[in-house]
């Protein structure tokens, strides 16, 4: 039976050109279209069913965040995937999306149709076919995008070879410098074949030469944005008009340069990470000492929007990675989306961000494999890493790579709790994981498992 699509946008060029897409798959069809939000809600308070819905997010009457919170009010739960352009208005609404239990989004082509509409085509599909538990994907995506075929979860409502080092000089670009390739596709597949070739026994690694213009690099210090208090046990803002007590203030968070011999926490997410990730980032107390990379397959010019809501949230000051930054302890550090993150340690045992352009693994960009894979040529004491919902298997490789020489512990979040179980999934199956815990428990766990 083929899987019913409700497509909502207030474009009858792109509703024609998403409807073209969706019926040309055999196994799905456009059952209805809608030019906002509220004949959407009325095909649904008609009793109509679908099995996803596919929404924009800036319309006329009731745009996709107000949708999404009419369907919440329901208690409907149909898989939800936002359209949204990469337009700083258009990134924070679909974080809030997200939020509110979008399963995922995709990223709209920039200017005419024509233009990136093959990529914009699969991303589409690729997210669809997961959102309705039909499998992998038929079609061509890039190879090795997907390791692990699993369907997702949903929660209510709505909510559902190594690439080598650098062997030429690094120029860090200006913190304010944004570069590179938008997007990534991804899709569930079990492919043991596609595993890349291991290394002959007794092979070395290449060994990284890069070499770094200090003059070049930014030496700020990191600071910590105003924002509201939080209830360490609530993680709600504290009204600053409370007759009871006034709101507490945190005390800044003293950054200092990580250096060789210390610890580090890595975490991996995909579908479903943008939210799961706000019950993981703020439950990190203020004192934490270590520094927190965080990799969430996103596009470019999402993931600043991310930094800054989880920012508002937390207790640790999170901002985006910038190109050649000095990596410090207490800080969490959101990979930023189109570009590579990767560690690179300096002759004097400081760490430097390194955002690159290299191209997308799997289709991946930014790519948790790349980065755990940067690690091996590092010298921190211990390394934590959190493995989180999302499609494929992106970070497996990369911890089994880096386990050959690095202390690595590996937290993965449960089944029942993700909202697609593929990456915790391809951990457990590549036999990395030392502990599987619902989401609510893998902040906890981080901290208990490094020590602090």
């Amino acid at each position: 039976m083929q899987k019913k699509v409700l497509i909502i946008d207030d474009s009858a060029l792109m509703r024609r050109v998403i409807s073209d897409i969706i019926n040309e798959d055999e196994r799905l069809t456009v059952a209805d279209t809608a030019n906002s939000g509220q004949p959407a809600l009325d095909f649904i308070d008609q009793g109509r069913r679908y099995d996803v819905i596919l929404v924009d997010i800036h319309m006329p009457k009731m745009d996709g965040v107000q949708f999404l919170k009419e369907l919440n009010k329901r208690q409907v739960q149909i898989p939800t995937i936002v359209a949204s352009s990469a337009a700083s208005r258009s990134t924070n609404e679909t974080i809030e999306a997200l939020e509110l239990g979008a399963f995922d989004f995709v990223k709209k082509p920039s200017g005419p149709v024509k233009y990136g509409f093959t990529g914009f085509r699969t991303d589409l599909l690729v997210r669809i076919y997961v959102a309705c538990n039909l499998g992998n994907y038929p079609g061509e995506v890039p190879r090795g995008l997907m390791d692990t075929a699993e369907p997702p979860h949903t929660a209510a409502p709505v909510q559902q070879p190594a690439p080598a080092r650098p062997t030429a000089p690094v120029q860090p670009a200006q913190p304010s410098a944004q570069t590179g390739a938008s997007g990534q596709t991804t899709q569930s597949k079990e492919a043991s074949s596609r595993q890349p070739a291991r290394k002959p026994a007794g092979q070395s690694r290449p060994t990284k030469t890069a070499s770094v213009d200090r003059t070049a690099k930014p030496t700020t210090p990191v600071t910590q944005p105003a924002r509201p208090a939080v209830s360490a046990k609530t993680n709600q803002t504290v009204s600053a008009d409370q007759p009871a007590a006034a709101p507490p203030v945190r005390r800044p968070t003293v950054m200092r340069t990580v250096r060789p011999g210390e610890k580090l926490a890595v975490i991996a997410s995909s579908t479903g990470g943008p939210k799961a990730l706000q019950s993981v980032i703020p439950m990190f107390p203020k004192n934490f000492p270590y520094p927190v990379i965080v990799v969430q397959h996103m596009p470019e010019g999402f993931t600043a929007s991310l930094a800054t809501r989880l920012n508002e949230m937390s207790q640790l000051p999170v901002k985006e990675a910038e190109n050649g930054e000095v990596l410090r302890g207490g800080v969490v550090y959101i990979a930023k989306g189109g570009r590579q993150c990767e560690l690179y340690q300096e002759k004097n045992g400081q760490y430097q961000i390194l955002s690159t352009d290299k191209p997308a693994r799997g289709g991946l960009k930014p790519c948790a494999d790349i980065l755990l894979e940067s690690l091996m040529d590092t010298s921190f004491e211990k390394i934590v890493c959190g493995v989180l919902t999302g499609m494929g298997g992106d970070a497996s490789k990369g911890i089994v790579r880096a386990k050959s020489c690095k202390n690595i512990k590996v937290i993965a979040q449960d089944e029942a709790t993700c909202v697609v179980y593929g990456m915790p999934r391809a951990a457990k199956v590549a036999g990395v994981v030392d502990e599987m815990v619902p989401l609510e428990s893998i902040a906890g766990t981080m901290i208990k498992t490094i020590g602090v």
